[in-house]
C-alpha cells in the first residue's frame, strides 16, 4: 500500500525536517521545501494526502499559497503554522476558507509536537 503524502512548505529547514518526522512516524510519505515555488512547481493534487505550510515566507507568503491551492482541481487538507502570532494564523485562515481551502488546524511556532501529531493523525485517520 502506497504511504499517502504529506507536503511540508516552510522556509525553516529545522522545522520541516521536525515535522516530516513527526509525519512519517504517523504513516505519510513527506516530502518538503523551503520554497512556496519549489512546492507549486512540484505540486500534483492527485497525490497529495495534506499540507503543512508557514505563513510568512520570503518569495511568496502563505496567503498568496493558499488562494493558489484554493483554485487547484483538489484542494487536499490544510494545516497552517506561523511564529509570528495568532492574528496571522486567523487572517490566513478566513481567506483561505473564503477561497476554498479546507483549513484542518492551526499551529504557533514554536510547535507543540503533541497538537501537531494529533492533527495529522485525523487527518490520517479520516483519509486512510
Amino acid at each position: 500500500m502506497t504511504k499517502p503524502l504529506l507536503w511540508i512548505v516552510d522556509d525553516e529547514e529545522d522545522i520541516t525536517e521536525i515535522i516530516a518526522v513527526t509525519g512519517e512516524s504517523i504513516g505519510f510519505e513527506c516530502k518538503t521545501t523551503t520554497s512556496a515555488r519549489s512546492f507549486q512547481r512540484n505540486y500534483d493534487p492527485s497525490s497529495v494526502a495534506a499540507v503543512v505550510m508557514d505563513i510568512v515566507m520570503p518569495e511568496m507568503d502563505g496567503n498568496e499559497l493558499l488562494q493558489w491551492l484554493a483554485v487547484q482541481d483538489v484542494s487536499p487538507p490544510i494545516v497552517l503554522i506561523s511564529g509570528y502570532g495568532g492574528a496571522y494564523l486567523s487572517v490566513a485562515e478566513k481567506l483561505g476558507e473564503t477561497k476554498g481551502a479546507v483549513i484542518v488546524g492551526s499551529l504557533l511556532k514554536p510547535l507543540n509536537l503533541g497538537d501537531l501529531r494529533q492533527i495529522l493523525k485525523e487527518i490520517y485517520s479520516a483519509q486512510y
